[in-house]
C-alpha cells in the first residue's frame, strides 16, 4: 500500500470520525498530528492504537479493511466451499433479519449490521475464489 493511498484512507477515517476535532477527542493523537496523518508526503502515519480506537468510534473498520484487501491470501483452494456456506448461512441470517426486524432506528441497524456480515462473508467467497484462482496459474 502506497503512501497516498494511506493518506487518503486516513482523511476518510477522520471524516468518518467527524471531523480532525471529534476524532483526536477519540484517540491520543493530537489535531496537528492527526492533520500531519492525512496530508500526503508528510511521512506521518496513524499507530495501529489509534486506527483501533477512531475505526471502532466511527464503526468503520477503513483501514483495517484496506489492509486485510492488500494482504495476499495463502488459504488453500478448498476454502471457498467453506467461505460459500459461510456467506449462504450470513445471507440467510439477513433475510431473517429483513423481514423480522421493525423499522425503527434499532431495528435498521440490526438489519445493517446482518448486512455488513453477508457482504463480509462475501468478500470471502471472491478472496478464496481469487485465492484458487492463483493456485492454479501458479
Amino acid at each position: 500500500m502506497n503512501e497516498p493511498t494511506i493518506t487518503d484512507l486516513t482523511r476518510r477515517l477522520i471524516e468518518a470520525c467527524g471531523g480532525l476535532e471529534t476524532a483526536s477527542r477519540k484517540c491520543r493523537y493530537s489535531v496537528p498530528q492527526l492533520s500531519r496523518c492525512q496530508t500526503e508526503n508528510s511521512g506521518c502515519f496513524l499507530a495501529l492504537d489509534v486506527v483501533i480506537a477512531l475505526e471502532a468510534y466511527c464503526k468503520q473498520p477503513i483501514i483495517s479493511r484496506a489492509m486485510l484487501a492488500a494482504t495476499p491470501d495463502t488459504r488453500p483452494a478448498s476454502d471457498i466451499r467453506d467461505e460459500a456456506s459461510e456467506a449462504f448461512e450470513a445471507c440467510a441470517d439477513m433475510h431473517r433479519v429483513v423481514r423480522l426486524a421493525d423499522r425503527t432506528p434499532r431495528g435498521r441497524k440490526t438489519i445493517r449490521q446482518a448486512v455488513a456480515r453477508a457482504r463480509d462473508e462475501l468478500r470471502d467467497v471472491e478472496a478464496a475464489l481469487e485465492a484458487e484462482e492463483t493456485a492454479v496459474a501458479s
